[in-house]
Protein backbone atom coordinates (compact mmCIF):
# COMPACT_ATOMS: atom_id res chain seq x y z
CA UNK A 1 0.00 0.00 0.00
CA UNK A 2 1.48 3.14 -0.68
CA UNK A 3 -0.15 6.91 0.02
CA UNK A 4 -3.72 5.10 0.69
CA UNK A 5 -3.39 3.48 -2.89
CA UNK A 6 -3.19 -0.58 -3.39
CA UNK A 7 -1.34 -2.69 -6.21
CA UNK A 8 -4.35 -5.58 -6.07
CA UNK A 9 -3.05 -8.45 -8.02
CA UNK A 10 -4.78 -11.21 -9.58
CA UNK A 11 -3.71 -13.54 -7.49
CA UNK A 12 -5.65 -15.56 -4.67
CA UNK A 13 -6.00 -12.61 -1.37
CA UNK A 14 -3.63 -13.61 1.28
CA UNK A 15 -2.57 -11.58 4.18
CA UNK A 16 -4.51 -11.18 7.41
CA UNK A 17 -5.11 -7.62 6.70
CA UNK A 18 -7.63 -8.80 3.72
CA UNK A 19 -9.54 -11.20 6.17
CA UNK A 20 -12.25 -10.60 8.69
CA UNK A 21 -12.57 -12.67 11.33
CA UNK A 22 -16.53 -12.36 13.02
CA UNK A 23 -17.65 -14.30 16.18
CA UNK A 24 -20.59 -14.50 18.08
CA UNK A 25 -23.22 -15.44 15.37
CA UNK A 26 -26.46 -16.68 16.88
CA UNK A 27 -27.54 -20.51 16.43
CA UNK A 28 -30.48 -19.67 14.81
CA UNK A 29 -29.20 -18.93 11.56
CA UNK A 30 -28.24 -21.64 9.17
CA UNK A 31 -25.08 -21.13 7.34
CA UNK A 32 -26.36 -20.06 3.80
CA UNK A 33 -28.42 -17.90 5.67
CA UNK A 34 -25.37 -16.31 7.28
CA UNK A 35 -22.88 -16.49 4.16
CA UNK A 36 -25.83 -14.03 2.22
CA UNK A 37 -26.03 -12.19 5.37
CA UNK A 38 -22.18 -11.29 5.35
CA UNK A 39 -22.41 -10.83 1.17
CA UNK A 40 -25.23 -7.91 1.99
CA UNK A 41 -23.03 -6.50 5.04
CA UNK A 42 -19.69 -6.16 4.11
CA UNK A 43 -20.37 -6.22 0.07
CA UNK A 44 -20.81 -2.39 0.08
CA UNK A 45 -17.16 -1.69 1.60
CA UNK A 46 -15.32 -3.56 -1.51
CA UNK A 47 -15.51 -6.82 -3.70
CA UNK A 48 -15.61 -9.74 -1.34
CA UNK A 49 -13.42 -12.44 -2.35
CA UNK A 50 -15.23 -15.33 -0.18
CA UNK A 51 -17.19 -16.03 2.76
CA UNK A 52 -16.71 -19.35 5.27
CA UNK A 53 -19.13 -20.09 8.01
CA UNK A 54 -18.24 -22.52 10.59
CA UNK A 55 -20.15 -23.90 13.59
CA UNK A 56 -18.90 -23.31 16.96
CA UNK A 57 -18.51 -26.28 19.49
CA UNK A 58 -17.63 -26.45 23.17
CA UNK A 59 -17.06 -29.18 25.29
CA UNK A 60 -19.50 -28.79 28.82
CA UNK A 61 -16.33 -30.21 31.37
CA UNK A 62 -13.29 -32.42 30.73
CA UNK A 63 -14.71 -35.39 32.04
CA UNK A 64 -17.77 -35.28 29.46
CA UNK A 65 -17.38 -35.29 25.41
CA UNK A 66 -21.11 -34.00 24.83
CA UNK A 67 -20.62 -31.17 22.67
CA UNK A 68 -23.15 -28.14 22.56
CA UNK A 69 -23.56 -25.98 19.19
CA UNK A 70 -22.89 -22.59 20.54
CA UNK A 71 -23.46 -20.30 17.23
CA UNK A 72 -21.22 -19.68 14.17
CA UNK A 73 -17.96 -18.12 14.13
CA UNK A 74 -16.82 -16.40 10.21
CA UNK A 75 -14.90 -15.17 8.17
CA UNK A 76 -14.93 -12.51 5.21
CA UNK A 77 -12.21 -11.98 2.43
CA UNK A 78 -11.97 -9.20 0.41
CA UNK A 79 -9.77 -8.68 -2.33
CA UNK A 80 -8.54 -5.65 -0.97
CA UNK A 81 -6.87 -4.49 2.45
CA UNK A 82 -8.24 -1.26 2.22
CA UNK A 83 -11.51 -2.74 2.06
CA UNK A 84 -11.64 -4.80 4.99
CA UNK A 85 -10.00 -1.64 6.97
CA UNK A 86 -13.14 0.32 6.42
CA UNK A 87 -15.73 -2.13 6.99
CA UNK A 88 -13.99 -2.97 10.11
CA UNK A 89 -13.52 0.43 11.26
CA UNK A 90 -16.95 1.83 9.76
CA UNK A 91 -18.83 -1.49 11.83
CA UNK A 92 -17.13 -0.47 14.90
CA UNK A 93 -15.57 -3.72 15.06
CA UNK A 94 -18.93 -5.03 15.81
CA UNK A 95 -22.44 -6.52 14.00
CA UNK A 96 -25.35 -6.24 15.99
CA UNK A 97 -27.08 -9.82 14.42
CA UNK A 98 -30.73 -10.70 16.56
CA UNK A 99 -29.48 -8.58 19.22
CA UNK A 100 -25.91 -10.48 19.40
CA UNK A 101 -23.09 -8.40 19.02
CA UNK A 102 -20.43 -10.16 16.82
CA UNK A 103 -17.04 -8.92 16.92
CA UNK A 104 -15.21 -7.49 14.33
CA UNK A 105 -11.00 -8.79 14.17
CA UNK A 106 -8.69 -9.24 11.36
CA UNK A 107 -8.01 -12.98 11.27
CA UNK A 108 -4.99 -14.18 12.21
CA UNK A 109 -3.10 -16.90 9.74
CA UNK A 110 -1.26 -19.51 11.80
CA UNK A 111 -0.07 -20.83 8.36
CA UNK A 112 2.13 -18.52 5.55
CA UNK A 113 1.06 -18.71 2.05
CA UNK A 114 4.42 -20.56 0.35
CA UNK A 115 3.15 -19.47 -3.24
CA UNK A 116 0.70 -17.16 -4.80
CA UNK A 117 -1.97 -18.56 -6.63
CA UNK A 118 -3.31 -17.40 -9.72
CA UNK A 119 -7.39 -16.24 -9.77
CA UNK A 120 -9.51 -18.56 -12.30
CA UNK A 121 -10.44 -16.76 -15.32
CA UNK A 122 -14.21 -15.73 -13.87
CA UNK A 123 -12.53 -14.11 -11.03
CA UNK A 124 -10.22 -12.59 -12.72
CA UNK A 125 -12.95 -10.92 -14.82
CA UNK A 126 -15.23 -10.30 -11.73
CA UNK A 127 -12.16 -8.25 -10.08
CA UNK A 128 -11.62 -6.36 -13.15
CA UNK A 129 -15.20 -5.36 -13.76
CA UNK A 130 -15.49 -4.16 -10.65
CA UNK A 131 -12.44 -2.11 -10.17
CA UNK A 132 -12.03 -1.10 -13.75
CA UNK A 133 -16.03 -0.46 -14.49
CA UNK A 134 -16.36 -2.78 -17.28
CA UNK A 135 -19.52 -4.61 -17.50
CA UNK A 136 -18.75 -7.86 -19.33
CA UNK A 137 -15.33 -8.92 -20.81
CA UNK A 138 -14.74 -10.55 -24.29
CA UNK A 139 -12.51 -13.18 -24.96
CA UNK A 140 -12.82 -12.51 -28.87
CA UNK A 141 -10.70 -10.00 -30.87
CA UNK A 142 -13.54 -7.63 -32.42
CA UNK A 143 -12.09 -5.95 -35.64
CA UNK A 144 -13.24 -2.63 -36.38
CA UNK A 145 -14.42 -2.53 -39.96
CA UNK A 146 -15.59 1.20 -42.30
CA UNK A 147 -13.07 3.11 -40.67
CA UNK A 148 -10.15 3.98 -43.11
CA UNK A 149 -8.42 6.38 -40.52
CA UNK A 150 -7.37 5.54 -36.70
CA UNK A 151 -5.77 9.00 -35.67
Amino acid sequence: MYNGLEVIDFTRPDGSRRNLFITNIPASFHEDDIVSLFYTIFGKYGLIYGVQVFPFKWQLDDKKSANQSGGYYGFVTFYSSLSAALAKEDLNNKVIIEGNECKISFAKRKKKVQESQILHFTRCRELANYYLGFNGWSSQIKLVSGRKNFD
